[in-house]
C-alpha cells in the first residue's frame, strides 16, 4: 500500500492486487507523542476483465459482420458500454451482444467496449471495421469459338480494377479483364469450359462466369504407316484423333485426290519416299492441312540361270545367281523336290524321274523378298532298257527268220540286225540270207535324250544246227537259269557233261531237254566253273558229227 501525505491531510493511495485489507492511522505530535492507532476494513475489488472478437475487420458493401463479447468478467447484471463510430449499439435483448452490424456506408467505423460490474470499470477495449464498395464483376457473354481458334472474352478494362481468371492455361492472360480464349479439343466431340473472373477492388472482390462452347474440329494428323515392300504392298490411312461429324476429309497421293475418311489398301507401284498430304474443313471453323512421307521399300531383282534343264535321271544341276548385287542380301533356293539351300550358286542333283520347278528367293536387308521361278523347270527321264529277246536264237538256213522283242517299253527303239540292216520298231522280224553268226544291237532312247543299249548273238546255220550255249548261270534269277541246247535238221542226239575229274554230271538224248546246273538234273548242286561236254548226233541226212566244247556254269 502506498499513499501521501503523510502530514495529516487527506491523500490517494492505490492497491496492486485485490483482497479485503485494513487502512490504519496513528498520529504523533511534534513532542513526540503518538496518538492510539485507528484502523478501517477496506475491500479492494479486480478490475473487470473485457474483451470482443469481429468477425470480419474488412467488409464490403452491405455485408454485416457479427461483435461476439469474449472477456472473463461475467455477463449477468453488468453493465457494456459499446460504442461503433461515434454511435452506441444498441444493446436489444442482451447488452453483451453477440451483435449483427450492417454498414450504411463505406469507411473506417472504431469500435470500443466498457465494461462495469456495478463497482469498477474494466480498460476500454477497441478495435477497427473498415468497409469498402464491391466492384462490378463481368466475365462477358457466353460464347463459341472452334477447337484452337482464339477468342476475346470478359469486358473492358475498368481503372482501378484487377482480375484473376482460372483455367490460365487456355488464357493469352489471366490478369486483364479480356484476354484470349484458345482451348485445344481432342477428339471429335464438342467441349464447354467455364471460366471465372475474380474482379477485385482494394479488398473487395466478385466473381462471374462465362460458359465457352468448343466445337471440335477435324485436325489434320496422322500417324504414317510403318514401311512396306514394294511388292504387295498395301497402306491404311486415318485420322489419328477420329472424325468429326461433318468434316470433309480430302487425301493428296501423289496425282490422286481422295475425298474420304479413311483409306483402305492404298498401293503405290513403285518404291521410295512418298509423299502423303491431309486436308480437313470443319463447317464454321479454319481448314487444317497435314503432309507426311511414308516409304515403300524396293523389293530386290531375281534373275538365275541352270546349266541344264532336262536331262537323265540322276541329273545335276548347277544353278548361277544372275540378280544384281544388294547389300546382305539371304537365299533360298527351293528345288521343287521337296529339297532346299541357302547359299548364292549351288549344285543340286534330282536322283529321279520328274519335272520340278525350282525357285529362287532373294530376300534384302530390308526384308524384301522377291522370288523367280525357272521358266519351263527342270525335267529328268529314265534310262532306257535295251534289253530285247530274240526268238529263236539259232535257226537254219531253211527258215532264217527271227523274232526280236524289247523287253521294256521305251520311247524309241533301234534294231542293228548285224547284216548291215536294220528296223526301228521296238518289235521287229528279219529274214537273214546268210548262213553265218549276227551280233544284233538295240539302240533305246526317250525325249530327254537318254540312251541304252543291249547286244544278243543269233545264228544261221546250215540244215542242221545245233547251238549248245557257253555259259549259263543257274541262280534263279529267271535270267539264263538253264543250259538249253537248241537244234534243227537232227535226226539223232546225245550229249555228256563232264567235270574236271571226268565225272558225267549232265547226260541226255533228247534236244529239247535242259540241264539246270544240278548234278544228273536231280543231284547237289554243281560248283561254279568250266565244264566240258561231248555232243554225238545224226543229222536228217544220216551223217554222224561229233562235237566237244567248254561250258561256264556261273552263280
Amino acid at each position: 500500500m502506498s499513499g501521501s501525505p503523510a502530514d495529516g491531510s487527506t491523500g490517494t493511495f492505490t492497491w496492486n492486487t485485490a483482497g479485503n485489507t485494513f487502512m490504519k492511522a496513528e498520529a504523533t505530535s511534534l513532542e513526540g507523542c503518538k496518538s492510539n492507532i485507528d484502523s478501517v476494513p477496506l475491500v479492494v475489488r479486480a478490475k473487470p476483465i473485457a474483451n470482443f472478437t469481429v468477425s470480419d475487420t474488412t467488409v464490403c458493401g452491405s455485408d454485416s459482420t457479427i461483435i461476439t463479447y469474449n472477456g472473463l468478467m461475467p455477463v449477468s447484471g453488468n453493465n457494456f458500454t459499446w460504442q461503433l463510430g461515434g454511435t452506441v449499439l444498441n444493446p436489444g435483448t442482451n447488452a453483451w451482444g453477440p451483435f449483427h452490424v450492417s454498414y450504411p456506408a463505406n469507411g473506417v467505423y472504431p469500435l470500443t467496449l466498457v465494461a462495469n460490474d456495478n463497482v469498477c470499470n474494466s480498460d476500454t477495449i477497441r478495435d477497427t471495421i473498415i468497409v469498402g464498395s464491391y466492384p462490378l464483376s463481368n466475365a462477358g457473354n457466353d460464347l463459341t469459338t472452334c477447337s484452337n481458334q482464339p477468342i476475346a472474352i470478359g469486358t473492358t478494362n475498368t481503372a482501378g480494377y484487377s482480375y484473376s481468371w482460372t483455367n490460365p492455361s487456355y488464357l493469352s492472360s489471366s490478369t486483364v479483364s479480356n484476354p484470349q480464349a484458345t482451348v485445344p479439343v481432342v477428339g471429335t466431340a464438342d467441349t464447354t469450359v467455364r471460366f471465372i473472373v475474380t474482379t477485385t477492388l482494394a479488398y473487395c472482390d466478385r466473381k462471374d462466369t462465362m460458359i465457352l462452347t468448343v466445337n471440335s474440329v477435324q485436325r489434320a494428323f496422322f500417324i504414317p504407316p510403318n514401311p512396306q515392300c514394294e511388292t504387295n504392298n498395301a497402306f491404311d490411312f486415318s485420322p489419328l484423333f477420329g472424325v468429326v461429324p461433318g468434316a470433309t476429309l480430302t487425301w493428296i497421293i501423289g496425282t490422286d485426290t481422295i475425298v474420304s475418311p479413311t483409306i483402305q489398301d492404298y498401293n503405290f507401284t513403285s518404291s521410295g519416299p512418298k509423299s502423303i498430304i491431309l486436308q480437313t474443313q470443319t463447317p464454321g471453323c479454319l481448314p487444317d492441312q497435314y503432309i507426311a512421307n511414308v516409304i515403300v521399300k524396293p523389293n530386290p531383282v531375281v534373275n538365275f540361270s541352270v546349266n541344264q534343264n532336262t536331262g537323265c535321271a540322276p541329273l545335276d544341276v548347277i544353278f548361277q545367281n544372275l540378280s544384281p548385287a544388294i547389300p546382305s542380301p539371304t537365299y533360298l533356293w527351293n528345288f521343287g523336290d521337296g529339297v532346299v539351300s541357302f547359299i548364292n550358286n549351288p549344285t543340286h542333283t534330282y536322283p529321279n524321274q520328274g519335272v520340278y520347278t525350282p525357285t529362287l528367293t532373294l530376300t534384302s536387308a530390308d526384308t524384301c523378298s522377291t522370288t523367280d521361278t525357272l521358266a519351263g523347270g527342270i525335267s529328268t527321264f529314265p534310262i532306257p532298257v535295251a534289253l530285247f529277246t530274240a526268238n529263236p536264237l539259232v535257226a537254219n538256213e531253211l527258215n532264217p527268220v527271227f523274232n526280236f522283242e524289247s523287253a521294256f517299253a521305251n520311247n524309241g527303239c533301234y534294231y542293228d540286225f548285224g547284216d548291215g540292216t536294220g528296223d526301228s520298231s521296238c518289235s521287229a522280224t528279219h529274214e537273214y540270207e546268210n548262213v553265218g553268226t549276227y551280233m544284233v544291237t538295240l539302240y533305246t532312247f526317250n525325249a530327254g535324250g537318254c540312251r541304252d543299249t543291249f547286244q544278243l548273238e543269233v545264228i544261221v546255220t546250215p540244215n542242221y544246227s545245233l547251238y549248245i550255249p557257253n555259259a549259263f548261270t543257274p541262280n534263279n534269277d529267271q535270267i539264263n537259269d538253264r543250259l538249253s541246247i537248241y537244234s534243227e535238221g537232227v535226226d539223232e542226239f546225245n550229249i555228256k557233261v563232264f567235270n574236271r575229274r571226268g565225272q558225267i554230271v549232265y547226260e541226255s538224248s533228247d534236244p529239247y531237254e535242259s540241264w539246270n546246273g544240278k548234278f544228273l538234273n536231280d543231284g547237289e548242286e554243281c560248283m561254279s566253273g568250266v565244264y566240258v561236254y561231248e555232243a554225238l548226233i545224226k543229222d536228217f541226212n544220216r551223217k554222224k558229227h561229233n562235237l566237244k566244247g567248254q561250258i561256264y556254269l556261273l552263280k
